[in-house]
């Protein structure tokens, strides 16, 4: 495993707690995060191998009855639901997982005096009970129901009224869900190619599917819904789309869309003139063209390592297609600021490619929602693409995902052949970056426009450093500019219709050998192109040229100027146009 990869970051997000649910001992009064350890007959183990058949029978309840109900959100965490109850006495049905015993139970979230209180909910023989609401509502009956809805309409009796929030769009069923193969896994989940089919729909439509082990840790399911709460009020032709979240029952599975042309490491659409003979690299039947990241680490495919070491010594890619990549990358990290969401991980590794090349930002496990969070303590970290003050002070917010941005036009520049800053290593890299004035400057970097915005976007002022509104509109100007221009430097891909002239003049050459001599009207032939005289060659200019002289120019026209093309310089970065 790359010894850079992002893992978790602990840090504290706003408003939001680190944890689930405490039951106290008073009334039923609950603070929102953490679950005490409960023997109850409602509580389910993570382990499934041990599973009771009441535990079972919890399951089978939820798969057949409760996930139908639209106030059921199946698994859920404490900050999501108190963004969700706005309204007093309004209330949610979720499972949630105990902090210590890491023990499953389902529970009633309502909002009470302007606070989140959590009811554990039991079950046995008798049926559904809670004896917390009760306790806290002393004019409910105490018994038990043989549904849930009976246990809540019981409820809604005993007080004024009580409102019921449906779940998000975004949680789906996991009948609409059905798995192909394996692409790939990791130590707490897998990935797999997928076929899902949408609410109303005819056909179903093919999708990547991360799906949590069956004894994953709480951490993992909790990462699963945080990247899907993030990833749901994203939506943008330059991130990949969330389709939804199956958390009604388990395991939990992550619904995304398939993005098949790899990462800007290992592409192989990149290698314009190289696509084509692929095949001749022997990548065996291998999966290379797919490419995933589970809970922030890589995951590979057969043979990777060797068609990644092939693109890394090929330099046949279109200064304008790099151009290109960094624009997308630009519009989909505006997109995300303009949503309020800090992606914090912003790399090369997580820019995926389509078959069209287009760029889809994607893994967002560790990016908050808000303009700003502050960390704790960087445990392990993205150190070579921090930010100063992020290294410094712990600070996350859009000018640091902007420094990112920099770093990654670096590694598009050296064609992702190093990581940023190698061969320093990690405690190099800290105090580099602290200490340099420029630590990301590169020289005589190609395409030179990039490399003249890797200063901008590395300043280690970030009060001057632009935001991704300002970043967006030059890199556009840039790309604009290489578009009128015409090639900047290095190889472009040729269009189908130079492909066409170029092949015909070829073909033209072959046919029209047998058209070089021309038959004279006495019957002779003569060579049109060249005639021998005194050992050396001369080319035959017709009897009329002779007469008619040089051929002239229209008034105010001239011959061009031969051009070195050592001298050809790329053109300067346009300055960035106003609005």
């Amino acid at each position: 495993m790359h010894q850079n990869s992002a893992l978790k970051i602990e840090f504290i997000r706003k408003g939001e707690s680190p944890s689930d649910l405490e039951f106290s001992d008073n009334v039923g009064q609950v603070n929102s995060d953490q679950i005490s350890d409960c023997n109850s007959t409602g509580s389910i183990p993570d382990n499934q191998s041990g599973i009771s058949d009441m535990e079972k029978s919890v399951d089978d309840y939820i798969s057949n009855i409760l996930k139908h109900h639209l106030w059921y959100h199946g698994m859920m965490f404490g900050g999501t639901v108190e963004k969700l109850l706005k309204w007093e006495h309004s209330y949610l049905v979720r499972r949630a997982i105990q902090r210590s015993s890491m023990k499953k139970t389902l529970c009633i979230s309502v909002k009470i005096d302007g606070k989140v209180l959590n009811f554990q909910l039991t079950w046995n023989e008798d049926g559904w009970g809670s004896t917390k609401l009760v306790a806290k509502f002393p004019k409910m009956a105490q018994k038990r129901y043989a549904h849930i809805y009976q246990l809540l309409d019981a409820w809604s009796l005993s007080v004024n009224a009580i409102t019921p929030v449906p779940r998000n769009r975004i949680v789906l069923h996991h009948s609409s869900i059905t798995l192909g193969n394996k692409l790939g896994s990791g130590a707490f989940g897998e990935v797999y190619r997928a076929k899902y089919l949408p609410n109303g729909a005819s056909e179903s439509i093919e999708v990547a599917v991360k799906r949590a082990i069956g004894d994953a840790q709480r951490s993992t399911i909790q990462e699963f819904c945080h990247e899907a709460q993030v990833m749901g009020v994203l939506q943008h032709v330059n991130i990949v789309c969330l389709y939804g979240i199956a958390s009604l029952e388990q395991p939990v599975m992550l619904v995304m869309e398939l993005v098949t042309g790899g990462d800007l490491r290992l592409c192989r659409e990149m290698l314009l003139n190289t696509f084509r003979d692929a095949h001749a690299l022997n990548f065996e039947g291998a999966e290379i063209n797919t490419h995933f990241r589970y809970m922030n680490n890589p995951i590979r495919f057969p043979n990777s390592l060797k068609f990644q070491k092939h693109l890394q010594t090929t330099h046949n890619i279109s200064h304008r297609q790099l151009i290109t990549f960094a624009a997308d990358i630009a519009s989909g990290m505006k997109h995300m600021a303009q949503r309020r969401v800090i992606h914090r991980d912003l790399a090369a590794r997580n820019c995926l490619i389509t078959n069209s090349l287009k760029i889809k930002i994607s893994d967002f496990g560790l990016s908050h929602s808000g303009q700003e969070v502050i960390v704790k303590k960087l445990k392990k970290a993205p150190i070579r693409w921090l930010a100063p003050e992020t290294l410094q002070k712990g600070i996350f917010n859009e000018k640091t995902d902007v420094w990112s941005y920099g770093v990654l036009l670096t590694e598009i520049i050296n064609r992702c052949a190093t990581d940023p800053l190698a061969p320093r290593t990690l405690k190099e890299v800290q105090e580099w970056i602290k200490e340099s004035d420029h630590p990301h400057r590169i020289k005589n970097g190609e395409p030179k426009e990039l490399a003249d915005l890797v200063d901008i976007c590395c300043d280690k002022n970030s009060i001057t450093r632009p935001n991704f509104q300002t970043v967006r509109r030059r890199i556009r100007a840039i790309l604009e500019t290489a578009n009128m221009l015409g090639p900047i430097s290095g190889t472009l891909e040729m269009k189908k219709s130079e492909e066409r002239k170029s092949s015909t003049s070829t073909d033209r050459k072959v046919s029209n050998t047998a058209l070089m001599r021309k038959k004279s009207r006495d019957g002779k032939v003569k060579d049109r192109s060249t005639e021998r005289k005194g050992g050396t060659q001369r080319r035959i200019v017709s009897h009329r040229r002779r007469e008619i002289g040089p051929m002239k120019l229209p008034i105010g026209m001239s011959t061009p100027e031969k051009v070195s093309p050592q001298n050809m310089t790329s053109p300067a970065t346009p300055p960035i146009p106003k609005t």
